[in-house]
């Protein structure tokens, strides 16, 4: 059986939180599974101090040392770290911390695994532009994706400062993918005469893999990935409770 990592990138007491609450969601209808494990990655002092008591002794709380880089381009930081600690044929599932699960990822053969979604409340132009959500993203591992995760860190270094501090790893993934393609190959191109570095992608649409409620009261059984961005924060206890209780 191939091992998954669920792996989180933190800043701030509150998202180690809600990173613990997440694992606990994975561990809820994954505990008769060995071949797992956690990691999550900080690069702020206090959070790592603050932290060591919220996780246990299955989760390995890394520090990342390039503290202060602008918070996409720490997150690449992270991303890249796990990758290049993670064997060559494992998985790796990112996720932000606001996030529960409730289902098995559908991993295939594909390089990535992406959510994609149609409008973003509504807003088409903000989906061409954003088409996928940066908060769930599979990797199998191989050279080819952590080429990707490099080219990506690379991309939004040379983004504005705002950018670099936020929807920056979006925009960077959509210039990497382009536009939803029914999972059709892509490349990895460094120059415009680059022959490029094969990749694919599995397409996952953020309703079901990457569903954020409105409220409280939602039918959310047919939904794999509960993502609380936002001002849906709040909402994260109620749904691991109900979670919890149709365990």
């Amino acid at each position: 059986m191939t091992r998954t990592t669920y792996s989180y990138w933190i800043r701030g007491r509150v998202f180690a939180e809600l990173a613990a609450k997440s694992i606990e969601s994975v561990k809820r209808f994954d505990r008769f599974l060995v071949e797992r494990q956690f990691v999550v990655v900080t690069d702020d002092h206090e959070t790592y101090a603050e932290a060591a008591g919220l996780f246990g002794k299955d989760v390995a709380l890394i520090q990342d040392y390039h503290s202060g880089r602008p918070a996409m381009v720490a997150n690449l930081d992270a991303q890249i770290k796990v990758l290049m600690n993670t064997p060559m044929g494992e998985r790796v599932l990112f996720l932000d911390a606001d996030i529960l699960v409730n289902q098995y990822f559908p991993w295939t053969d594909a390089d990535l695994h992406v959510t994609w979604r149609p409008d973003v409340n509504g807003d088409v132009e903000m989906a061409r532009q954003q088409p996928y959500n940066y908060g769930v993203l599979g990797v199998n591992v191989t050279p080819a994706t952590i080429e990707a995760f490099i080219w990506m860190r690379a991309r939004i270094l040379r983004m504005t400062p705002e950018r670099q501090r936020w929807y920056g790893n979006q925009l960077a993934l959509a210039d990497l993918l382009g536009q939803p393609n029914g999972g059709k190959e892509r490349r990895i191109r460094w120059t415009l005469e680059d022959a490029g570095t094969r990749l694919t992608a599995e397409e996952l649409p953020c309703s079901v893999w990457n569903y954020s409620p409105s409220g409280p009261d939602e039918d959310v059984s047919g939904k794999g990935i509960l993502h609380m961005k936002g001002e849906r924060k709040d909402l994260i206890q109620h749904y691991a409770g109900r979670l919890n209780a149709a365990a």
